[in-house]
């Protein structure tokens, strides 16, 4: 029995014994394998290195192959300068002058008699001189439009295939894009970057499907033009105020940063500039610009003393700088005789010869609206009510320490019927010059603006025919019809003109001013916030093309009358002591233009404090900026009580102060 027992015992064991030493084998296979799967792995690594290595050396060496092709597309188009490597184009159509238009703007245009004799032969430009006569060399002057010019414009080759001008423009593409990039990044980023341009293929592909310019219009430029006249006035706020805050930044960090070399440096400047000539000053913020009569000098601090002998030392002003312009001329060439008394015509600067024939910045052929001597007595005119103006300045934007315990006002000395008239304040200078004879009118104004962009096309070797292209920036008014279409309009530009005419005959003028004619013809100047910097007159010449001069209208009725000129030349200079002492307070950037508001705005405060009410339209001031207005003419009303000025003066700086809380 107990053998049984232990055999049984034996054989019940034997499973377990086996099921051991299967697990002692199965623990051993695992350690053996894992040694033999990490030499395994590192066999992998190692190929796989040697393969990425592989991979690498080819992918680099594409790369390089890239890198050279561009730069090599770049120097095979490098034309030595520094200007873009552009293809040759040419203009396929070079008369558009004598031909009617077909596209929607000609139908617009002929409407107008002038586009309609443009397309009979042409406007013919003559520019009138001094003794009436005509100029012997007249030009030839049309309209046309950007879509015409580029229908007329393609590649150098114009019997090339479909496929030779696509690959051609390809490669014009791309050593603009790698002469930008190595330009922009530095010849060692931006040449290591190359590669990537062929990474464009939606951008390559719609530039390949034109052969010419031709389809730029209704495939470019109109979705630009889409894009530009979607954005509504409070876009165009954001914009001006995102670019104002960023400039400001980096104005305050670069004076924090430059605070202490300047201290340093300061009174060796003041040395320094001491010997300068006077034409250099610098003018740095609104209110300096105010006290100078303009933001760039024109006329020599010596031509315009204080006191100023308006009598004398104007007409002697503006012979000084004729006489300047006639030896500049002379000297160019001696065979062009400078004529005071003509009417200048528009010298056009080519946009790009290469990628653009025939297009011109300007208007050719165009005359302009005064006469050389003209425009030179209204930017004296203007920089003499600047002045005047400045007068009412706080004495803290004083331009000089000295100056601000205590300030010395500029005067004008005007002498009529022998005696003399000291003038200090703007409206009283005008005054004068209706009392020496002159016709004076005060009209608030709007025309079409293109912010001093006029573009043109030659259509002659000689440039004696011209077609004008009108150029305005166009934006959504935010009016809807029915069906939902929106109202679009033109940017206008607004200000209040000043203009002074002889009347009356030769020898009135003589016996009033003493036997001198110290204004000739005309004399235009207007008043509003200026991209230059600063709120105040300026010179209102302009160029004769009918969309600039013809559609220019009155926000008001032209004033005639001596107390309601006086009014609106006062609280002209009330809004720009306003305007810019609040821009030079906050440190704005361009004198607060875009921010603290435009040509329209100034104008539209004025007509506001004036009647209560204004036609101006868009206003772009932003609400943030509106605070400092009023809050600055708050401070004037408050100073000009302090300082007991006349009841009048008061009333109108307070008309300011209403109005700027009044305007939408």
């Amino acid at each position: 029995c107990s053998s049984d027992l232990s055999q049984a015992a034996g054989e019940w064991k034997q499973p377990f014994r086996s099921k051991a030493k299967g697990a002692r084998q199965m623990k051993m296979t695992p350690d053996i394998s894992f040694q033999e799967q990490q030499q395994q792995s590192y066999l992998f690594i190692g190929c796989g290195i040697l393969v990425f290595l592989f991979l690498a050396s080819i992918a680099w060496y594409q790369w390089r192959k890239g890198i050279k092709k561009h730069l090599d597309n770049l120097h095979k188009r490098q034309e030595g300068e520094d200007g873009l490597p552009l293809t040759p184009m040419i203009r396929i159509c070079n008369s558009p002058v004598s031909k009617k238009s077909s596209t929607s703007l000609g139908k617009e245009l002929n409407l107008r008699p002038g586009y309609v004799a443009a397309n009979k032969g042409g406007i013919t430009a003559v520019a009138a001189k001094g003794d009436g006569k005509e100029n012997e060399n007249p030009t030839t002057i049309g309209l046309t439009s950007l879509a015409e010019y580029f229908s007329s414009i393609q590649l150098s080759s114009p019997n090339a295939s479909f496929s030779s001008s696509s690959i051609a423009l390809r490669e014009e593409v791309d050593a603009i894009l790698t002469k930008a990039l190595v330009k922009s990044l530095g010849p060692q980023l931006g040449s290591l970057l190359l590669p990537l341009l062929d990474a464009i293929p939606k951008m390559r592909k719609d530039i390949l499907g034109l052969t010419s310019l031709s389809e730029i219009p209704s495939k470019g430029s109109v979705g630009v033009v889409a894009t530009l006249g979607a954005m509504s006035l409070l876009e165009l706020g954001a914009i001006a105020d995102v670019v104002g805050m960023a400039v400001s930044m980096a104005k305050k960090r670069s004076t924090s940063a430059a605070g202490t070399a300047t201290e340093a440096t300061e009174k060796q400047n003041e040395d320094s500039t001491e010997k300068e000539d006077e034409t250099k000053e610098k003018v740095t913020n609104a209110t300096e610009k105010m006290q100078n009569g303009e933001s760039s000098q024109t006329f020599p601090s010596s031509l315009i003393p204080n006191p100023f002998l308006f009598n004398s030392h104007f007409p002697r002003a503006v012979q000084h700088r004729l006489d300047e312009q006639s030896n500049k001329i002379s000297n160019i060439n001696n065979d062009d005789e400078f004529d005071p008394d003509a009417y200048p015509v528009d010298i056009p600067r080519p946009v790009n010869k290469t990628l653009l024939p025939d297009l011109y910045f300007g208007y050719g052929g165009a005359l302009g609206t005064h006469t050389h001597r003209e425009m030179l007595q209204n930017r004296l005119l203007a920089i003499l009510l600047n002045r005047l103006g400045a007068n009412d300045l706080e004495m803290t934007f004083c331009a000089s320490s000295s100056e601000k315990n205590e300030k010395k006002s500029f005067a004008i000395h005007v002498e009529v019927n022998q005696k003399t008239t000291i003038c200090t304040r703007p409206y009283e200078f005008v005054s004068s010059l209706s009392q020496l004879g002159y016709h004076v009118t005060v009209t608030p104004k709007l025309n079409i603006t293109s912010f001093g962009l006029g573009l043109c096309v030659k259509e002659d070797d000689e440039g004696k025919r011209w077609s004008n292209i009108p150029v305005g920036v166009v934006i959504k008014s935010g009016y809807e019809d029915e069906n939902g279409r929106m109202a679009m309009v033109a940017l206008p530009h607004g200000g209040l003109v000043l203009e002074v005419t002889t009347k009356g005959s030769e020898e009135e003028l003589h016996k009033k001013q003493n036997d001198t004619v110290i204004l000739k013809g005309r004399c235009t100047v207007q008043h509003f916030v200026s991209i230059d910097g600063f709120c105040g007159w300026n010179s209102h010449h302009n160029v004769q093309v009918p969309w600039k001069i013809d559609d220019a209208i009155d926000s008001f009725p032209s004033m005639t009358d001596k107390e309601e000129m006086e009014r609106a030349i006062r609280l002209a200079g009330y809004s720009a002591i306003v305007l810019n002492s609040a821009a030079t307070r906050q440190k704005l950037p361009r004198g607060g233009y875009g921010l603290i508001g435009t040509c329209n705005d100034s104008l539209a405060l004025v007509e506001m404090a004036m009647w209560g009410q204004t036609n101006i339209y868009p206003l772009l001031s932003i609400g943030k900026y509106c605070t400092y207005l009023v809050r600055e003419a708050k401070r004037c009303v408050s100073r000009f009580e302090k300082e007991k000025r006349d009841v009048f003066m008061i009333n109108d700086m307070k008309s300011i102060h209403k109005a700027l809380l009044s305007l939408p």
